[in-house]
């Protein structure tokens, strides 16, 4: 139904004149008077009636009038929500990256973005990046976090270069030294990521290239439990390099054989961004030019 047919038609109705109506709506009369035939045509009933002291409701008007004025109501709220939405003053920013980056990275990029646009909320899903990766191609993660090269089929803006590190508790032996080889890690107890994550992936790689086999004691997901596994002396795990310079009572220890990575915030090509998402990408990318 026409929109505009229903506001000519409340305009009449309150102020009991089509040539009133026709002057507040900047229409002229003939333009008035048929929209108000098309109205009742299309809900086949007869909405106005005229008497000596003007235009009046008929029944069947009086119930079209209040739910025409619910339905303007409605729209009205609706404009408002997608003005401020087009402003930034409203959205929310959905977001779905690993754990390991939402609690060490993440914080720096997302504040100050927040703080200059405080209309705005954030949602942030944690998954891993294989997860993601399928999560965007599907097309139920609007925007996310990768590890390695995007697709031809992505968008993407690189976050940051880091290195996958060894994670050990300060009293630990190798926490002594700067670096190690991959070596050292056969037989020792670990804690780690389920396999399903990037950085076990990693690790289970460098250990087959190498013939080594750790010790798994503990796998899992919880970020906050292989913290405080290695802080413990439970085992030792691996992290980006971030984790190490944050985590009190851990120290990080570069592995010798590994290589620099690269995390990057995805999305599909083909799918247009959420404008709260949009500006963020934008942030983000304006940060980096001028860093």
């Amino acid at each position: 139904m026409d929109i505009r047919k229903l506001e000519i038609f409340a305009a009449v109705a309150h102020l009991g004149s089509i040539t009133a109506a026709s002057r507040q709506l900047h229409m002229a009369q003939p333009a008035v008077s048929i929209a108000i035939q098309k109205l009742e045509h299309q809900l086949g009933c007869t909405l106005l009636y005229r008497d000596r002291k003007g235009v009046r409701l008929t029944g069947e008007g009086q119930l079209a009038l209040a739910q025409a004025e619910r339905v303007l109501a409605e729209m009205g709220q609706f404009n408002n929500l997608m003005s401020q939405a087009k402003a930034l003053m409203t959205g929310t920013l959905t977001l779905t990256c690993p754990a390991m980056l939402a609690n060490y990275v993440l914080p720096e990029l997302l504040t100050p973005f927040l703080a200059a646009h405080p209309g705005l909320t954030a949602s942030v899903q944690q998954a891993g990046t294989g997860a993601i990766a399928e999560g965007l191609n599907s097309g139920e993660i609007e925007l996310g976090v990768i590890s390695g090269p995007p697709t031809p089929e992505w968008d993407s803006l690189t976050l940051l270069h880091t290195d996958m590190v060894l994670l050990a508790p300060e009293q630990h032996p190798l926490a002594r030294q700067s670096a190690v080889s991959v070596n050292a890690l056969h037989g020792q107890p670990m804690v780690v990521y389920q396999r399903e994550y990037h950085l076990r992936q990693r690790l289970e790689r460098l250990c087959r290239s190498h013939q080594v086999s750790p010790d798994i004691k503990l796998e899992t997901n919880f970020l906050p439990l292989i913290a405080r596994m290695v802080r413990e002396g439970v085992g030792l795990g691996v992290g980006l390099a971030s984790m190490a310079t944050q985590e009190p009572g851990i120290k990080g220890v570069s592995l010798l054989e590994e290589t620099p990575f690269s995390l990057s915030l995805a999305w599909l090509s083909r799918r247009p961004l959420s404008r709260a998402n949009q500006a963020f990408v934008q942030y983000l990318s304006q940060t980096q030019a001028s860093a």
